[in-house]
């Protein structure tokens, strides 16, 4: 009963979505022939793309296909078919992809206002992108190595292309995924699946930070070299943190770029400003790492050889740094003066505890 009151959830939702995407459309042809105007087509690609990029990094970080620890340490190891017991949670994905690959079509038809049956066709097409780029990410994780599944998503959801032949190659790549989930290596699934139940519980506690450690943990047995001693050697160990992860800071070229292309879009005004400090406080955050640590663990300024107030500051430098550099780029120098209020920002969310 469970997973039929599940299905049935999320086909009202779907429908809703689509619905809400039909009356958003229509509303925006009936403002634009009122105005004459709409927002740049540029910028809506640029939002798709970031959006796209985002959702896939996620679904490719957590698996995308995940499982029970239960499942993961008893069932999967088992005789058992296991591409028949990963073909519910693979379905799940794809259904997810569809609906976030929505997102695009309701962005697209906001800048390029047409018609009703247009409009329908582009939401249709972003959806069967989204569908298309989740059964890609199932073929990466069923074949490991092997990376041409998330390049052709990403150019796949940057193209436009007919919502028909859109529709037909997503079909057929799911299928293709759903035949190949029996050679999926239980070290893939278990992986995905801890990170998973870590995202889950920091939902269910309202605790992000626990996220936010487990994703650290994946980085934390690379290798570097400090340089120098004292608040050096801390300054230096903030800027081997960012080293270790090279994504992070494509991710805060990626919201750097955020608030403008909303402002094209929606125009300036609050929501531009929302989006602004709500992306800032989240690429500056990226470098809050061992702040975080150094809050979780009481004993370490003293083995460091620091007062808590001086090794505070040494972690403060780097933030701050990033936060104003981060301000320069995305709306010039008002976004430079406003940096340091976004390092203090980052540095007071984690160094809260624990839930």
């Amino acid at each position: 009963m469970t997973r039929v009151y599940l299905i049935v959830l999320s086909g009202v939702v779907a429908a809703a979505m689509l619905i809400a995407g039909v009356v958003f459309a229509g509303d925006r042809i009936a403002t634009h022939h009122a105005a004459g105007s709409a927002a740049p087509v540029w910028a809506a690609w640029a939002l798709c793309l970031l959006w796209s990029l985002a959702w896939l990094g996620v679904a490719n970080r957590l698996g995308p296909v995940t499982a029970a620890p239960a499942t993961v340490a008893w069932i999967l190891p088992s005789p058992l078919d296991r591409g028949k017991l990963l073909r519910p949670g693979a379905i799940w994905v794809c259904a997810a992809g569809g609906l976030v690959g929505s997102v695009n079509g309701v962005l697209v038809v906001h800048a390029r206002a047409p018609d009703v049956p247009s409009a329908v066709g582009m939401l249709g097409a972003g959806a069967g992108g989204g569908v298309f780029a989740a059964a890609a990410l199932v073929l990466l994780q069923t074949h490991v190595g092997r990376r041409w599944p998330y390049a052709l998503s990403v150019a796949a959801l940057a193209a436009e292309a007919n919502v028909v032949v859109v529709g037909v190659v997503a079909l057929v790549t799911v299928a293709f995924a759903l035949s190949t989930l029996d050679r999926m290596r239980l070290a893939r699934i278990a992986a995905g699946s801890a990170y998973a139940q870590v995202i889950v519980a920091g939902f269910v506690t309202v605790d992000p930070g626990l996220a936010a450690r487990a994703a650290e943990q994946l980085t934390a047995g690379r290798g570097g070299r400090l340089a120098g001693t004292g608040w050096k050697a801390i300054v230096s160990q903030d800027i081997l943190a960012l080293r270790r992860s090279p994504g992070r800071l494509l991710m805060a070229a990626g919201l750097a770029a955020m608030p403008a292309l909303i402002g094209e879009m929606f125009g300036s005004g609050a929501l531009m400003g929302a989006v602004w400090v709500l992306c800032g406080l989240s690429a500056v955050g990226l470098t809050t790492t061992n702040v975080r640590r150094d809050h979780d663990i009481d004993a370490l300024p003293r083995l460091l050889g620091l007062t808590a107030r001086r090794l505070l500051a040494a972690r403060a430098v780097v933030p701050a740094v990033f936060g104003v550099v981060w301000g320069l780029c995305s709306i010039g120098p008002v976004g430079a003066a406003a940096g340091l209020a976004l390092a203090a920002g980052a540095m007071r969310a984690a160094r809260r505890g624990r839930v």
